[in-house]
């Protein structure tokens, strides 16, 4: 058994060790430097090229390396083979905490304070209705997805 990383423009070495670690007795590779492509039973892809996956025989599952798979279905060479994706609380709380700092810029009129300190003025403005400002879209109901919309749905 080998396990492909197929994560194009990325540093893998240090995942690679701690994997290596974790399975001694699995071969972990980075591509596109596999030694034996044959032997690749499992893939950790990310944006990965079209069709790179097609030339991988062996394989038997494969792995998105983020929460999302959509740029992995994106291959229309993709051999039909099970797909996981990450599901990770900490990854979207991590969201979530982005996206309530996005509505507090807006909402806080950051931008325009912003805009005035760089013109060295300061006109106080009060902050802003939600309502009248911000409409978001929420892109996919896997599970960042619709803890986003549970999030967005309590806060009003």
């Amino acid at each position: 058994m080998a396990i492909a990383l197929i994560i194009p423009d990325r540093k893998l070495e240090d995942l690679q060790q701690r994997l290596q670690h974790a399975l001694p007795t699995t071969r972990i590779e980075i591509w596109p430097a596999l030694t034996n492509p044959a032997e690749i039973t499992f893939a950790v892809l990310w944006k990965q090229p079209a069709g790179v996956v097609a030339t991988l025989p062996g394989l038997k599952a494969l792995q998105s390396f983020g929460a999302g798979v959509d740029g992995i279905l994106a291959d229309t060479s993709l051999p039909p083979l099970p797909l996981a994706r990450i599901v990770d609380p900490a990854l979207t709380a991590a969201m979530l905490q982005y996206l309530t700092g996005i509505e507090s810029y807006y909402r806080l009129r950051l931008d325009t304070f912003t805009a005035q300190q760089q013109q060295k003025q300061w006109q106080p403005k009060s902050s802003r209705k939600l309502q009248n400002i911000m409409r978001a879209g929420i892109r996919g109901t896997g599970y960042c997805g619709s803890v986003t919309f549970s999030a967005a749905r309590l806060s009003g």
